[in-house]
């Protein structure tokens, strides 16, 4: 679920199915049914191609398909229930949605451009040149950072200056918005169709959101409501085999419980064998050579939401107990502590209830494919 980020951050509660199969999508029919609607195989064939070109439809990878399959199943499914909801939005609401699908797309896009400097400068000498203004400004230094043979920092600085007056740019945003959805192989009236239901979405669930639930997430969330982030390091033992992939047995894990709890025996009270422990100890094979080093963790993030949940709440200085998550037993360690931006006390509770739509949403989409009667119909 990850290019469409908050658009599909719950999609993958979808996924729930091997994708190792075969898929016929030949002749006429139904690729699945949804609660006795049709979701016809030349509704699937649309959509592939749209997504990965004309004639492509039958040449895509059984995964591919899967999932394209997967994510028009969960949009028919919230199409469904919202027209039960009889949610109605109105112009500002579905500006307001485009603007937060926008946002992590575009994020992912910049982060892209500066992995592949050479493709993103192309793109932006493009865009600057549907606005004169910008052309006159920007044209030249773009010019000369195509003839480099490497970027330096305060290249790359201006290339982000550059690229952030560009996707804030109201003149040439639909020349902007048509590159990143092309990148990501998201067809412009698909995308359209994806803000009008996640924007009755979101209505829909905000709508759900208790002022009780708001004043008790702000009282503990606010640090991180206003952009304050923390620095972990951990230790790392794992639960999950590392040639299998599979998880442990009960009697290995209780193994390497106990393991942790000797590791963290050895660790002086002023932490200053942290470092050299992890190196010893510690199966996470990025981390345990930068003293378990995990830097600044996002406090709500796709990768290591049970760390981030334990160490938003642990304070400074302090080791935690072994924590499991889905991957293995942990030693969290919170190093720094780095304050945001002061904000009002309205500004904090929006952001508390942003965050909690975001909940929300995954709790009654999740509901909702759990009560759909789905028969995928395709799979050979």
């Amino acid at each position: 679920m990850k290019y469409f980020t908050n658009l599909l951050i719950w999609l993958c509660l979808a996924f729930s199915f091997c994708f190792a199969q075969a898929y016929d999508l030949s002749g006429s029919g139904a690729a699945a049914l949804i609660n006795g609607e049709e979701l016809t195989k030349q509704e699937l064939i649309k959509f592939l191609e749209h997504r990965y070109g004309e004639g492509s439809a039958f040449d895509l990878h059984p995964k591919v398909i899967r999932a394209a399959l997967e994510e028009m199943i969960t949009f028919k499914v919230m199409g469904m229930n919202l027209k039960k909801a009889k949610v109605k939005c109105n112009r500002k609401d579905y500006i307001q949605e485009a603007k937060r699908l926008e946002k992590p797309l575009f994020e992912l896009y910049e982060k892209w451009g500066f992995k592949n400097p050479v493709s993103f400068i192309e793109n932006l000498q493009t865009l600057v040149k549907k606005s004169p203004r910008l052309e006159k400004q920007y044209v030249a230094e773009l010019n000369q950072m195509e003839l480099q043979f490497q970027l330096g920092v305060d290249d790359r600085k201006k290339l982000a200056d550059i690229w952030n007056v560009i996707s804030k740019e109201k003149s040439i945003h639909s020349y902007v918005r048509g590159i990143v959805l092309k990148k990501y192989k998201l067809h412009p009236s698909v995308f359209k169709q994806r803000i009008v239901l996640t924007a009755h979405l979101h209505k829909y669930t905000k709508q759900k959101i208790k002022e009780a639930q708001v004043q008790e997430f702000v009282s503990k969330e606010s640090f991180a409501l206003q952009g304050g982030k923390v620095k972990i390091s951990h230790i790392m033992l794992l639960l999950i085999d590392p040639f299998t992939k599979q998880a442990v047995s009960s009697e290995k894990e209780a193994e390497v419980l106990e393991k942790i709890k000797e590791i963290r025996t050895l660790i002086d009270p002023d932490y200053s064998n942290f470092g050299q422990i992890a190196e010893q100890y510690s199966e996470d094979q990025i981390t345990k050579y930068r003293n378990g080093d995990l830097s600044w963790i996002p406090r709500w993030t796709v990768f290591a939401q049970d760390i981030a949940d334990y160490g938003y709440l642990l304070e400074q200085g302090k080791l935690s107990q072994p924590l499991k998550t889905k991957v293995g037993y942990h030693l969290i360690l919170v190093t720094d502590r780095k304050n945001g931006e002061a904000l009002s006390s309205e500004e904090i509770r929006e952001k508390a209830i942003e965050r909690l739509v975001v909940k929300k949403k995954e709790e009654v989409l999740k509901k909702w494919l759990d009560e759909s009667e789905i028969e995928r119909k395709i799979i050979d």
